[in-house]
């Protein structure tokens, strides 16, 4: 996304959106292929519906903030500026978060029992 700043020709930005959006489908895949590995399976099914409800809503909410964002500041440099800084902005969780060994968090599932 940080090539989006420097662009100004929409063939190229058609590109780097195109690349854009299936980076965020591997995204996608690649949380839910890492819940397992880091949420019990106790909670399994609440981790996973989560993580699908905030996509959905960043994806709903996402427009409408770029929007207001481009009506505000008047051009939509703007808006690739700030999500190339939120993204790099997470880069040291993301990597803290990859080199720890910690196995799954267990729970205790006969405190809070599963309602079926």
């Amino acid at each position: 996304m940080i090539g989006c700043t420097l662009v100004h020709n929409v063939y190229v930005l058609s590109i780097l959106a195109f690349f854009s959006g299936i980076s965020q489908g591997v995204n996608s895949s690649g949380v839910s292929g890492t819940i397992p590995t880091t949420i019990c399976s106790h909670h399994f099914s609440e981790a996973i519906a989560i993580s699908y409800f905030v996509d959905g809503v960043a994806m709903q909410l996402g427009g409408f903030f770029s929007g207001f964002l481009h009506d505000l500041l008047g051009s939509t440099i703007y808006i690739y500026r700030l999500d190339a800084g939120l993204c790099f902005m997470i880069l040291p969780w993301v990597f803290v978060w990859a080199c720890t060994d910690d196995s799954v968090q267990q729970c205790q599932p006969e405190i809070n029992p599963k309602k079926v």
